[in-house]
């Protein structure tokens, strides 16, 4: 009886590889069906790794899993302490330049839900140590980003103006630049209205920011970065955010911004 190869469909002489309930010509079996390592690009022997983009490696590599978007990714030099694969690399966000068009964006997402958030706020993109100088006390060793109020009281009646500063990692790829810096936007709009939440209320609500312009991006990027915000394990920013996530679809946006403002003083 001729064994046939089933991805060729030819006739199988000598030895062969067998997969599941198929029988493969060896070399058929390694070029055309085999699992291929995304680090060194041969056939897959024994275990291996694998992420949510559908690439496999094997186990005896050192990789690291993106920062961003959670690819495998051979180990690269961390960049401000976190790593990325090529692709998020490619769209470090390291000037200034690109920032007028990011934030006139965050803006137009936010003006669909209600939220005048401030224009015109200086967006810094730093380095590491001088984002960990600029937060002070606030102990959080994966800041990405932070907005900072200054409120100036002047005149016989107590007007209040602010000046907000955001500060950024330098070299996040472009979409999680423009989650960061939602979130800091809506740090900076709690701020001007006086709001005082708890911190999980806080961080939660900002990182509905966040959420959001996620949710618009709509890319496979955007989808792992929706993931991390929802699975984040820690009980001020990924607590926070689940219930703020229940506040706002069970009440919808009109309501619970009105809510938000009222909490002052």
């Amino acid at each position: 009886m001729t064994i046939l190869c089933t991805y060729c469909k030819r006739p199988i002489e000598g030895e062969y590889t067998i997969a599941g309930n198929a029988n493969y010509h060896t070399a058929c079996y390694n070029s055309h069906v085999a699992l291929k390592c995304c680090i060194c690009h041969n056939p897959i022997n024994g275990t291996y790794l694998h992420d949510d983009w559908g690439n496999n490696a094997c186990a005896h590599h050192t990789i690291k899993h993106c920062d961003s978007c959670n690819r495998i990714t051979p180990l690269p030099a961390p960049v401000n302490g976190r790593y990325y694969c090529p692709g998020c690399t490619a769209t470090a966000a390291n000037s200034t330049a690109a920032i007028p068009a990011v934030y006139k964006n965050i803006l137009a997402v936010f003006t669909r839900y209600g939220i005048n958030a401030p224009v015109g706020v200086p967006v810094h993109i730093v380095d590491k140590p001088t984002l960990t100088t600029a937060a002070k006390s606030i102990n959080t060793p994966h800041l990405l980003g932070l907005a900072v109020t200054n409120t100036h009281t002047s005149g016989l009646f107590g007007g209040k103006t602010f000046t907000h500063n955001i500060y950024i990692l330098g070299g996040l790829p472009a979409l999680e630049f423009e989650a960061v810096l939602a979130h800091e936007l809506l740090h900076t709009w709690l701020n001007q209205y006086g709001v005082k939440m708890t911190d999980p209320e806080t961080e939660g609500f900002c990182n509905l920011g966040s959420y959001l312009v996620l949710t618009i991006a709509a890319t496979k990027h955007a989808q792992q970065l929706m993931k991390k915000i929802k699975e984040d394990k820690s009980p001020v920013y990924g607590a926070g955010f689940r219930h703020m996530l229940t506040e706002v679809q069970c009440k919808g946006w009109t309501l619970l911004l009105t809510e938000i403002k009222a909490r002052t003083g």
